[in-house]
């Protein structure tokens, strides 16, 4: 043989090779694992925020309870003042009510 009638080498790539990620009968791919071990920890990380949510909600119940006590004790002060036989001494306001006055509650939200 000549050297310009030689066959062409066949050329083999990455994709040629055989490993022991390929699928196989009975076997799961090494893709398939991760895939599992994401959407494990994507579940992990939504049921964590689920657990925040819920603590939030419970303490924004919690708030708007406080708040109708509140608001309560006060139109209740508003009631005696609108009451002409009332003394100027029965409307000052319960010992909760200037204690919440004194803290100076600040909002829950910055401003810019």
């Amino acid at each position: 043989m000549t050297p310009g009638n030689r066959p062409k080498a066949i050329r083999r790539t990455a994709s040629d090779l055989r490993s022991s990620a390929t699928t196989r009968p009975g076997q799961l791919p090494h893709k398939t694992h991760m895939r599992l071990v994401c959407l494990e920890m994507e579940r992990h990380r939504k049921q964590q925020e689920c657990q925040s949510l819920l603590a939030r909600a419970q303490r924004c119940k919690e708030r708007c309870a406080e708040i109708d006590v509140e608001v309560r004790q006060l139109m209740a002060i508003l009631d005696r003042t609108r009451n002409p036989e009332t003394s100027q001494s029965e409307i000052k306001p319960t010992a909760q009510l200037r204690t919440a006055v004194q803290e100076e509650i600040k909002p829950m939200f910055h401003s810019y």
